[in-house]
């Protein structure tokens, strides 16, 4: 009976945690576009495009349209529509776009579905009901691949991307598409295995640089980040010196931008490039240059007034900058990380870079050596404290919700755990 009773008190505690601490009560949503099938569901999702009907405009639809590669590109005439004829019916709708498309609509079982609101590159769309005909309406649109799959769990390889946080635990300032992984992959893929929300944002675009927007995405989907990217407005330019980066980047408005994602997402941390380039680029120097000024700035009601009025003001409370050679940490990169299968943050590592291949011409590698070594972080500003171990949360207190609270008081006799959201009661 005693065992009995505290099976029922560990699933009693589960349920009121479940309940008080999930978005409808309240702790932040982030908006997710796109859902898997119920964890209950074990059969695998079908890919139904080869068994499919595919017309673009009443005729049959380009082979590149549903090729499965991103290097075929479809452009449908303006105020285009595409219907698929599927003998087995279609659950998800899984578009990349080559470039990031106008809203559009789908439509099937008599209902109109609204999809493209949120500025995805790659966005997967769950229907409302499974339906056999579905028809895409697309006012504008330049399309890489489409595939169409049952119900079931979805590959992993699906990019199922949420809208950016509304609060960050981690922000990560990459210069260029594939800066995320050979700089902050291990320190991303450790973070996220510790359930952090970490939000990246880019310096530059590389719109005009086809396929570095794909594997950038797929490169931070490897890596466990599901909250979609910021892209900057900035365009990449080859920079050997600081001096010649201010050159031909506007300094105002970068410092705008990273103020602007400082007030945003409030980040506890943020990472950032070596002060020297990493390998010596203007664009890295400039990044981290601007940076050490906006986390001065930040907290300065008077500084782009525009932003204060939008987001409030805030200073972040530790920045790390990679190699930096004073207050410096070394990530443990080896251990085995559940998220991940077991795979270390290394592999992670270097399993995020695989996707850059486009940038394989270059001698760039995932390592732990000199310049590159991905473990080697040093505390540039701290409102907490110094460091005493590797962990870049450390002395970051842990937000206790008014829900958080109100789970604890019901089981006055049970010790807990916090994270920054979630209660894990011990007895």
């Amino acid at each position: 009976m005693k065992i009995f009773t505290h099976r029922i008190i560990q699933f009693t505690l589960l349920l009121f945690s479940a309940i008080l601490l999930s978005p409808v009560y309240g702790l932040e949503p982030t908006l997710i576009s796109n859902i898997t099938d119920n964890s209950m569901v074990t059969h695998e999702a079908v890919n139904l495009n080869s068994s499919a009907t595919w017309r673009l405009n009443n005729v049959a639809a380009p082979r590149a349209l549903t090729d499965s590669l991103l290097s075929t590109i479809v452009t449908p005439p303006a105020n285009s529509q595409l219907v698929i004829q599927s003998p087995e019916s279609i659950q998800y709708l899984y578009i990349q776009f080559e470039v990031v498309p106008s809203p559009y609509s789908i439509s099937y079982n008599n209902i109109q579905q609204a999809a493209g609101t949120h500025n995805f590159l790659h966005e997967l769309i769950r229907l409302d009901t499974p339906a056999k005909e579905v028809t895409v309406a697309l006012p504008n649109a330049k399309i890489a691949t489409i595939t169409i799959y049952s119900t079931g769990n979805l590959p992993s390889s699906v990019q199922v991307w949420r809208t950016p946080y509304t609060k960050a635990d981690m922000l990560v300032l990459p210069t260029h598409s594939d800066d995320e992984v050979l700089y902050f992959g291990a320190a991303i893929a450790i973070y996220v295995n510790q359930h952090k929300k970490i939000q990246v944002a880019f310096m530059v675009n590389h719109n005009d640089q086809p396929p570095r927007p794909h594997e950038l995405l797929a490169s931070l989907w490897e890596l466990g980040i599901t909250a979609y990217p910021i892209i900057g407005e900035f365009p990449d330019i080859a920079s050997r010196s600081l001096a010649h980066a201010y050159s031909v980047y506007d300094e105002t408005k970068i410092l705008h931008y990273q103020i602007e994602l400082i007030r945003r997402f409030k980040p506890d941390v943020i990472l950032a490039h070596d002060i020297k380039g990493e390998y010596g680029h203007g664009a890295h120097m400039l990044n981290t240059d601007i940076l050490r000024k906006a986390i001065e700035e930040s907290n300065d009601p008077n500084i782009f007034p525009d932003l204060t009025q939008k987001y409030g003001t805030f200073e972040p409370l530790k920045t790390y900058i990679h190699l930096y050679e004073e207050n410096t940490i070394y990530l443990d990169v080896n251990q085995p990380l559940a998220s991940f299968k077991n795979r270390s943050a290394f592999k992670v590592a270097q399993d995020g870079y695989a996707h850059h291949v486009s940038q394989h011409i270059w001698d760039f590698q995932i390592s732990v050596i000199g310049n590159s070594d991905i473990r080697k972080f040093g505390l540039y500003k701290t409102l907490v404290g110094p460091d005493t171990s590797n962990n870049m949360f450390q002395n970051i207190p842990v937000d206790i919700t008014l829900r958080m609270r109100k789970v604890i008081s019901l089981f006055p006799d049970y010790e807990y755990l916090l994270d920054s959201t979630s209660v894990r009661f011990v007895k």
